[in-house]
């Protein structure tokens, strides 16, 4: 016969390899769990299923919007031009990440957002009333439009609300702000109604034909900060690749007209702003022009005047006496002379503009007539970067990295101005001084002309110089008015703002997770409600925790459900708690030695089971022809007698243990006989003593178990539970074998310390754990456990019922056909 060990390892599901292969998720048991709780899983899915209808039935959906803009980036353009900067860009080694992400950087900020906001009055938001949820309306929707005026708006603190309700008398206005309340009826539009905050102004929606109100608005006017901060994060503002100046606008909104609207009109503003950047330059030489012509207009009309007076003094009208030749020379030197001075006289202008502390670092008229071509172009790069610094100062302060390069590289431009300024002024300067030279030449030669005439001349030169040089400022000014007044937008919609449809919530997403929440629920419920579970559930919680070998399970009948004890077994009958019992019945000699056929049965408490459970393997082990005595030793509360229906329940072993110890002829007629077989006998506990610890602990019993298994193939001793009386350890000396009887679902995980205890100290003999109560579901061929109860694969039988050919029946069912079995 096998050794317990073997049997342990071999045979056992506690053993290490049982629990290493089951240590991982398990297929089959999950697949389990759902069957035996399809219902659960069923209506977990259709819960999950519902809210989550629910939920997409009363969001609010959000729409993805985008625009693409192209950005006239000049400074971008000039570098791109290069020849060898678009190698590089094409080869992936430069972008265009200069000024264009600067400009990104001010279409998203918050100042621009601002404008933007207040321009279409977003900062008021209209709602509907409806009967779960309350909707958001376009203000293009709404009947009725509310606002405030523009200089309370930049300082408003509170949110004021008016509520529209169409009443018996009309319309009615309920405005709340902070503790302020009011009503009003309105009769006419406009209307307004003040606040302690401002005036509210109500109007009607020109873009409507219709003012029905079907439901009540809410309308509120917040404060334009948060708003428009609000726009500036949900704007998200790209370029579209690195070699383009294309950039793309999106945003999400629950209203897609009112966002593609806002797209627009941020393009808008961010143009305006940028119209505003580039004519300062303009601006300021406009300003120059009408300070100059101011100026030459008086000092020309001074010279007319002096003039008329010398003619009307010397009475002079007309002279045609200079030579011609001379004339001709002196003129022509007198022209350069007069071109030079011109010259001269512009940039003595713009080294004193320049020289002005309030012009210091502030763009320099260059549009104003200067010959020279490289002065007027150091000029311009001159203004270019100071356009620029000062762009960069409305979104950044001075001591950021980025103004103060520029700055820096300002003022090294603006020296270098200064330079070819004053370089210039001595250039001019000496072509002045020899075309003079020259002029003078000629002059002495027509020296013997009358001294009124040479007056005259040189009265009517600078008369000329005058006159040249206001011609040409008012051509210039005209020039700076049409710059003005054609200044071409720097950001253009190359693509209509696109609704690409709801974004959020995600339909089809929101459903799968429902669905997967579903069937996870049951899952994490049960495993919760084992993981808090404080009483042995199954044969998993016996592997994790216990040490004793595990002898086999006694799956839960309806016969025995509320407390009832009886014999489930009958003779030549099959049926389900034939084939536990027979399972049972087979493990005996594999935990026997030979010679050994005392059995003692006993478990941690009471109404755990080893009364009825040791009964049934007794009439089990009778059916197959062995002789088996069932002992009542638990004599402070016996049970065997009403088991079976014994009519004298008064005699019994605890008489025998009062008498002496080898009067055996008593001990036989102590014995009674079964109705359910003639090879089972009983033994019953008989009357209670007032002594029974005392009883057990002598001779006596040892004798009687002696003289009974010498008579009987097997002796089955019922005895007191180890948990409350120490009666059992006692009676434990006497036997070979204990089937410590373990209640699903009934006894304490705490409990198993005791029996780990028990087992390592050896106060019972060949301890082996027997679960009773275990829940098991019929199938049609047998029967199947849902969780790791068994350890055999069940086959077809003969006679149309499935059963484990191992030693265990969990996952036990026929391959071959067979009815189902009957129900105990």
């Amino acid at each position: 016969m096998m050794e317990n060990n073997n049997f342990q390892d071999s045979q056992n599901p506690y053993s290490n390899n049982s629990v290493e292969e089951s240590s991982g998720l398990d297929i089959r048991v999950l697949w389990s769990i759902f069957l035996g709780y399809k219902y659960w899983f069923m209506a977990s899915v259709a819960l999950c299923l519902l809210v989550a209808g629910i939920y997409l039935r009363y969001s609010t959906p959000k729409y993805e919007i985008s625009t693409k803009v192209l950005i006239k980036d000049k400074e971008n353009r000039r570098y791109m031009s290069n020849p060898m900067s678009t190698t590089f860009s094409e080869m992936g080694l430069m972008n265009n990440s200069n000024g264009f992400d600067n400009e990104l950087e001010i279409i998203s900020t918050k100042t621009l957002n601002k404008r933007a906001v207040k321009h279409l009055k977003s900062y008021v938001k209209y709602i509907s009333d409806g009967r779960v949820k309350d909707r958001e309306v376009y203000s293009k929707d709404c009947p009725y439009l509310i606002d405030m005026d523009e200089s309370i708006i930049d300082t408003l603190s509170t949110v004021v609300m008016v509520r529209f309700v169409e009443g018996d008398k009309g319309l009615e206005a309920l405005v709340q702000a902070g503790d302020f309340e009011t009503t009003k009826l309105i009769k006419a539009f406009p209307s307004y109604i003040s606040t302690p905050y401002g005036r509210v102004s109500i109007n009607r929606n020109e873009l409507l034909t219709e003012f029905t109100l079907e439901k009540p608005i809410n309308a509120y006017i917040c404060p334009i900060d948060p708003i428009a901060q609000g726009y500036a994060n949900a704007i998200s503002v790209e370029a579209t690749s690195k070699t383009t100046t294309v950039a793309q606008l999106t945003m999400k909104d629950n209203l897609p007209e009112r966002s593609a609207d806002y797209l627009k009109q941020l393009v808008e503003e961010y143009n305006e702003d940028a119209n505003i950047d580039n004519n300062i330059e303009a601006t300021r030489t406009k300003d120059f022009v009408e300070e100059r012509l101011g100026e030459i207009t008086k000092e020309l009309n001074m010279t007319e005047a002096e003039i008329a007076q010398f003619k009307q003094s010397s009475g002079i009208v007309d002279y045609k006496t200079d030579a011609s030749i001379n004339a001709s020379q002196n003129i022509q030197y007198e022209q350069k002379v007069v071109e030079a001075s011109t010259q001269l006289s512009l940039i003595n202008d713009l080294i004193d503009f320049a020289n002005r502390r309030e012009n210091y670092l502030q763009t320099i008229p260059s549009n104003v007539g200067l010959s020279d071509p490289a002065l007027a172009q150091s000029i311009s790069k001159y203004n270019e970067i100071v356009i620029e610094r000062n762009r960069l100062l409305r979104s950044a302060s001075e001591t950021s990295p980025a103004v103060e390069a520029i700055t820096s590289e300002a003022e090294s431009y603006f020296s270098a101005v200064r330079s070819s300024l004053q370089s210039a002024q001595r250039q001019y300067t000496k072509i002045r001084n020899d075309l003079q030279a020259q002029q003078n030449k000629y002059t002495a030669r027509i020296s013997s002309s009358p001294t009124n005439e040479r007056a005259i001349v040189d009265m009517g030169r600078q008369q000329e110089v005058k006159a040249e040089l206001y011609i040409m400022l008012l051509q210039k000014r005209e020039e700076n008015l049409i710059t003005l007044n054609s200044s071409a937008y720097k950001a253009k919609v190359i693509e209509e703002p696109i609704v690409a449809g709801p974004v959020s919530p995600k339909r089809k997403i929101i459903l799968l997770a429902a669905l997967l929440l579903g069937l996870a629920l049951p899952y994490i419920y049960i495993y919760l409600r084992e993981f808090f579970s404080y009483r042995i559930e199954d044969k998993e919680d016996l592997a994790k925790a216990c040490t004793v070998p595990f002898f086999g399970s006694v799956p839960k009948v309806k016969a025995l459900e509320g407390g009832s004890r009886t014999i489930v077994l009958e003779e030549n009958k099959n049926s389900l708690m034939m084939e536990v019992y027979r399972s049972l019945r087979s493990n005996l000699p594999f935990v026997l030695k030979p010679n050994e056929n005392v059995i003692l049965f006993t478990s941690t408490s009471s109404s755990e089971g080893k009364t009825v459970t040791a009964a049934n393997l007794a009439t089990s082990i009778a059916f197959v022809g062995k002789k088996v005595l069932l002992v009542g030793l638990d004599i402070r509360k016996p049970r065997l007698a009403g088991l079976f229906n014994l009519e004298d329940t008064e005699k019994g072993i605890s008489n025998f243990l009062t008498r002496e110890a080898d009067d055996y002829k008593y001990l036989d007629t102590l014995i009674k006989k079964t109705t359910i077989s003639d090879k089972l006998d009983i033994l019953p506990a008989g009357a209670i003593p007032p002594n029974p610890a005392e009883l057990l602990e002598r001779e006596n019993l040892a004798s009687a178990i002696n003289y009974l298994k010498s008579k009987y193939d097997y002796v089955i001793l019922d005895t007191a539970p180890v948990g409350l009386v120490s009666d059992t350890f006692s009676i434990a000396k006497n036997a070979d074998l204990t089937l410590y009887v373990v209640r699903a679902k009934f006894t304490l995980k705490s409990d198993i310390d005791l029996i780990n205890a028990l087992n390592a100290d050896k106060r019972l003999p060949n301890m082996n754990i027997l679960l009773n109560g275990v829940e098991t579901q019929g199938s049609g061929y047998g029967y199947k456990h849902y969780g790791h109860y068994g350890y055999g694969k069940g086959y077809g039988y003969g006679y149309g019922y499935g059963y484990g050919n191992g030693y265990g029946y969990g996952y036990g069912y026929g391959e071959k056909g067979g009815k189902k079995l009957e129900e105990v």
